[in-house]
């Protein structure tokens, strides 16, 4: 996490944004400390990247160890790059679209079901979970 802080161009930025408008929502059940915890780029032109109906909570494993050490609690996803079509929907609402422009997106809660609606080749979007380590 921290060299991809520091080595990739406005990441730092773009995970502080989020982790912000998290924060910004004042739930009630939010850690008093909530961390980045972990990311995937997703290629929307490659079928392993789109996803039918799972929740997040299965970033909560170190990936070496398999032993559960974090509790991941919110989900945000941001369009990177500019045009296309690309859509979500959390289970039992609407489908959500993407702006043509990068850097829209969405946040919810992690343990909600939902998966990819549209994907068009060409876009790319970046998932960022947030929690607390254990």
């Amino acid at each position: 996490r921290r060299a991809a802080l520091k080595s990739i161009p406005g990441f730092e930025r773009l995970v502080a944004e989020a982790q912000a408008a998290v924060e910004s929502m004042r739930l009630a059940d939010a850690p008093n400390k909530l961390e980045w915890l972990t990311g995937h780029i997703l290629n929307q032109g490659d079928v392993n990247a789109r996803f039918e109906y799972h929740k997040d909570t299965s970033e909560e494993r170190n990936k070496r160890t398999g032993r559960r050490d974090r509790r991941v609690l919110y989900t945000a996803i941001v369009k990177l790059n500019h045009g296309g079509c690309t859509s979500m929907e959390v289970c039992g609402q609407p489908e959500v679209f993407y702006h043509s422009l990068g850097g829209n997106g969405i946040i919810f809660r992690s343990n909600l079901h939902h998966r990819t609606e549209k994907a068009e080749q060409g876009i790319w979007k970046l998932a960022l979970f947030f929690g607390v380590f254990m």
